[in-house]
């Protein structure tokens, strides 16, 4: 069976993508490359984000490169089930909606709509011009997802741009379920797929 695979940097960073063979206790792993793609300076450290039933991230050590057939054998492979939401952090422009209590009035449920800059499965960050407080008791509306979903979320960071005169909030995912985490995950996994395609349709 073949999986989408992606190889990223130990940054997370995008640097080439094809479709991934384990073997059967999965610690081995066979990657035959995309057309179009190639690593020149491929590192010995490995981190391959893999969707399968949902999304898996792992870390390997690089067994060979054929770069002829272009096909990368890994080995070592370990699934990192611990960090997997907070990989594959994607810079996104989506609309989507806060629901908070008015600081000044708890009874009073406020909502706002507002920019998200990046998503992962994590978390995500948005700007605005309104100042909000760190914590819990935050609720968001994403339209973008399929279906759309109602979430909570904690602001953990709080950062003002004075130049831009608004505020930009790091936020955190809380009390997902599977299904939720799994829906938001393959998300993050599309966007990315498809902003990598219009990459490589622009060199040709």
């Amino acid at each position: 069976m073949f999986y989408k695979a992606m190889i990223l940097g130990l940054d997370s960073k995008y640097e080439a993508s094809g479709k991934l063979s384990f073997n059967e206790d999965r610690t081995r792993a066979v990657i035959y490359l995309d057309p179009g793609e190639d690593i020149k300076n491929i590192s010995l450290d490995m981190k391959i984000a893999v969707n399968s039933s949902y999304h898996e991230i792992y870390f390997g050590r690089l067994d060979d490169f054929d770069k002829f057939e272009k096909k990368i054998y890994v080995k070592n492979l370990v699934n990192d089930e611990k960090n997997r939401n907070e990989d594959l952090k994607i810079d996104v422009n989506y609309i989507f909606k806060i629901l908070f209590y008015d600081k000044y009035n708890h009874n009073n449920i406020m909502s706002r709509e507002v920019t998200m800059q990046d998503l992962s499965a994590g978390g995500f960050c948005f700007s605005d011009t309104i100042s909000l407080d760190t914590g819990d008791g935050y609720e968001a509306i994403l339209f973008f997802l399929d279906p759309p979903m109602v979430v909570e979320f904690s602001i953990v960071r709080r950062i003002y741009l004075e130049e831009d005169k608004k505020y930009v909030y790091g936020c955190r995912f809380l009390n997902l379920n599977i299904k939720e985490e799994e829906i938001i995950r393959k998300k993050v996994f599309q966007i990315m797929s498809n902003q990598h395609k219009k990459k490589m349709k622009g060199r040709f």
